[in-house]
């Protein structure tokens, strides 16, 4: 049975990861969906600049030098970075009509889970190539309309094909872009913001988490603090915890210099959504963040502080209820992730600067740099 090889070129990251579980489900899928006449195989390379954004013409450049290279019959680009059609709409999946060069942005997936979403995107890529070249006349013919396939790829957006001539090739390509531009900014934003990977984030916190109960677990033995939450509004408390999560995401922007500047920005539109997306993956680690320190404060004062005792203290006439419990770990959780972000370092440099686009960009093109350099 004659074999044909589908090429993956991945960045390095959350698509070189995704690719990698391609590996094992791709092959029959293509069986079943494609041609069952051949025996498909899926290959991965990782390349630091695939796909990206400031760099389209060298990414489309080495996409093609990699389908020479390894003489795959296929080669599709999976890319962690945004694209853009006339630097506005957010570009989905791109296709070269003249080798089939073909690249996939995760971002314009959203948040959703990937995997099964960008298996179905890789079949319908492969079948529209093959219509294209006319290659597999013997090919399933059961395949829905390409458009329709990918607008149940991606759901509740408003999905559009435009064939359109490329400078950077200087060949025609095939593009299914979100039209929208609201929804298209708002999914490329929360799929750059999963492609970060908050939770990965949370690794480098454990000596301001350290810190932080430190700080808050022993002032829970201190009657100021069950004063404090008692008398505290829920406005204050409020005000109290927004100052306290913001307080750290600007600490841990300033210290690891992670805000880029548009002054000397090639691309502004890319520079915007570099920190939009920096503030949003910030927000999200250390909201979680504040949520475990919230729930282990509330533990602890429930173990520690017998209603009845604490009712006493504060001379309410009756057992302490537990909406006091509540303020009280309420109270601690901001106090302690204010004097974390103070007190505390991430401990893992390179962690944190690989958690936002601007540094991991500026760190793939060093490598590539010294890669090129070396050879």
């Amino acid at each position: 049975m004659q074999e044909l090889v589908v090429g993956i070129v991945a960045a390095p990251g959350i698509a070189n990861q995704l690719s990698r579980k391609l590996v094992d489900t791709l092959p029959q899928l293509l069986q079943d969906n494609i041609s069952s006449q051949f025996q498909w195989k899926i290959e991965v390379v990782v390349d630091e600049l695939t796909g990206s954004a400031e760099e389209a013409d060298l990414a489309y450049q080495k996409t093609e030098d990699f389908l020479d290279k390894y003489n795959w019959h296929y080669i599709i680009s999976l890319t962690d970075l945004p694209l853009f059609h006339d630097n506005e709409s957010v570009i989905a999946v791109d296709i070269n009509e003249e080798n089939g060069a073909s690249i996939i942005s995760i971002p314009a997936y959203g948040w959703r889970p990937l995997t099964k979403r960008l298996e179905k995107t890789v079949i319908t890529v492969i079948h529209e190539i093959n219509v294209l070249f006319r290659d597999h006349p013997n090919q399933n013919n059961n395949h829905e309309n390409h458009q329709d396939a990918y607008r149940n790829i991606f759901p509740f957006s408003n999905l559009r094909k435009l064939r359109t001539y490329t400078d950077d090739t200087h060949t025609m390509h095939i593009r299914y872009i979100v039209a929208s531009k609201a929804s298209g900014y708002f999914r490329l934003l929360s799929g750059m913001t999963f492609a970060n990977n908050p939770l990965r984030l949370m690794k480098s916190m454990n000596s301001v988490i350290a810190i932080a109960f430190t700080t808050g677990a022993s002032g829970l033995i201190f009657s100021t603090m069950w004063q404090l939450s008692n008398t505290f509004t829920a406005l204050r408390l409020t005000i109290m915890s927004l100052l306290a999560v913001f307080g750290m995401i600007l600490w841990i922007i300033l210290a690891h210099n992670l805000w880029e500047s548009e002054r000397y920005s090639e691309n502004k539109l890319i520079t915007r959504l570099y920190n939009l997306t920096t503030l949003t993956t910030l927000t999200t680690s250390v909201l979680i963040y504040y949520i475990t320190l919230l729930i282990i404060y509330l533990i602890a004062s429930l173990i520690l502080l017998p209603p009845s005792f604490l009712g006493n203290a504060l001379e309410l006439s009756h057992p302490a209820p537990f909406t006091l419990y509540c303020s009280i770990a309420w109270f601690a959780a901001s106090l302690s992730t204010i004097a974390g972000a103070i007190g505390a370092g991430m401990r893992n440099e390179k962690l944190v600067r690989e958690s936002t686009y601007g540094a991991r960009q500026q760190m793939r093109k060093a490598l590539f740099k010294e890669r090129n350099h070396m050879q």
